[in-house]
């Protein structure tokens, strides 16, 4: 009761303040109106007709020195309300717990397709956004803001609204600890196991790449524009949606280049209409690694405390980012809007347990096969590969072949060595001088089926092995 009448009248003194600097100012205004958050208050007022926006904007430091504050988020206009406002965060900040949106009736009552259960605004509504709708999501900010925390948000109320059937995961995760609780889920959510390696990102990518084009072949044969009305169609095997999560994109665009890239941009352009769709996240908001090419396929942004304005401008395309108070204070861009969101938080152990729990309730459970993505991020290796084929080129071209092994044949089941020849020549298949053999594989089913497209280097030795002659 103390806390709250402190707050009260630290509100009201605030409010005293900020008219006695606009009166200094000479700005005239009306109505000035304070809206309580957990974590900040938004005192809004009504300029009088003829007050230019700017000179409003430029007092922002004069608001902080007057108010004592640590930064001060100066609003001018508010879209669509005709009025200003001036955030100014607690000094005493409350703690906005998961649970709390989790229980919120807002989330329970949502009919949306992936919801993301991210935290409270400033006026207190739990705050929801729906990634199919988005269609993809970037995440950015300094070290230490609340990204981390935000993505386990994120996943966690993923994980409570859809079931295994309906949520296939894909985490990739650099750090190698950031995602590892989500290991004990196993195949009840997550389509391979949590990748921590730059090659086996880049295979998961190519394989959703696969994914994305065979889905669309399968809609397509149904009449079906995209995957909710195919989903919705009698007598067929629903598809499940894949969400990929990369804790650290930059880390990745540093090993990979631009295959990884362009796999995402591939998969951010396509990928919507049959169910797949990107988190990514970042500490380095610099122009080299939030690139054109994923800003234009990233509309929807998440901002969290930057160290610098440039940084705030490369992910929301303006400055206000550095003026974040950190912990979880975050600005949410969807297009032309910007949301100040307070992101709930949610302990490891938490996670650690939820994970858990889901997977002993679904240890017995099988996955879903039809897209089985595992056997092309971790291949096991040929036996007759040799040395100086890389293991990570021989298991890409596996993959290719694999998902497109059609293409490779006419319509007379004769293989097409031109398109191998063409694929070698733009560099899909790697290295010059390896080639695609076909040859039966009867003495090594695990590998593949008979007539399964082998990449080799040593076509005469392959064919003595094939036969058992070696």
């Amino acid at each position: 009761m103390a806390l709250l009448l402190t707050n009260f009248i630290h509100i009201m003194n605030n409010k005293e303040i900020i008219e006695q600097v606009l009166d200094s100012f000479r700005i005239g205004y009306s109505d000035m109106r304070v809206t309580v958050g957990k974590t900040m208050t938004l005192y809004e007022f009504k300029p009088v007709i003829g007050t230019r926006m700017n000179k409003i904007r430029n007092l922002k430091d004069e608001f902080a020195v007057a108010l004592e504050a640590q930064s001060v988020r100066v609003i001018a206009p508010i879209p669509g309300r005709g009025t200003v406002g001036i955030e100014v965060p607690h000094k005493q900040k409350e703690i906005l717990r998961l649970d709390e949106i989790l229980g919120s009736d807002e989330f329970l009552t949502t009919d949306m397709t992936l919801p993301l259960a991210i935290g409270k605004t400033i006026t207190g509504k739990t705050f929801i956004a729906d990634l199919a709708d988005m269609p993809h999501l970037l995440v950015a900010g300094a070290t230490g803001q609340g990204k981390s925390v935000g993505l386990n948000v994120m996943l966690m109320s993923l994980l409570h609204k859809r079931t295994p059937e309906e949520l296939r995961l894909v985490l990739i995760d650099p750090k190698k600890v950031e995602l590892k609780p989500y290991e004990a889920l196993g195949k009840a959510y997550l389509a391979t196991p949590i990748i921590t390696e730059s090659v086996a990102a880049n295979r998961a990518l190519s394989a959703l790449c696969g994914i994305m084009d065979k889905r669309y072949e399968t809609i397509g044969e149904k009449g079906r524009r995209n995957i909710a009305e195919y989903n919705a169609s009698d007598g067929v095997e629903k598809m499940p949606y894949y969400v990929v999560v990369i804790d650290e994109y930059a880390d990745l665009m540093m090993t990979s280049g631009k295959e990884a890239e362009l796999a995402i941009c591939r998969l951010a352009q396509k990928a919507r209409a049959v169910g797949i769709h990107l988190i990514i996240s970042t500490q380095r908001p610099s122009a080299t690694i939030v690139t054109g090419n994923i800003k234009a396929n990233f509309p929807t942004r998440i901002a969290f405390r930057t160290t610098t304005g440039t940084d705030s401008r490369v992910i929301l395309d303006q400055v206000g980012a550095e003026k974040l108070t950190g912990n979880g204070d975050m600005l949410y861009f969807a297009g032309a809007e910007l949301t100040r969101v307070q992101c709930a938080y949610v302990g490891i152990d938490e996670v650690e347990t939820t994970c858990k729990e889901i997977g002993e309730s679904y240890a017995d459970y099988k996955g879903y096969d039809a897209e089985d993505i595992d056997r092309f991020v971790f291949p096991k290796p040929l036996p007759w590969a040799s040395t100086k084929i890389g293991h990570d080129v021989l298991s890409l071209c596996q993959y290719r072949a694999n998902i497109h092994k059609e293409y490779f044949y006419d319509e007379n089941g004769v293989f097409q060595e031109w398109l191998v020849k063409a694929m070698q020549e733009v560099g899909i298949i790697g290295e010059e001088k390896l080639i695609f053999y076909l040859i039966g594989s009867e003495n090594y089913p695990e590998y593949g089926t008979p007539g399964y497209p082998i990449l080799i280097s040593e076509p005469k030795r392959i064919w003595a092995i094939a036969n058992g002659l070696e």
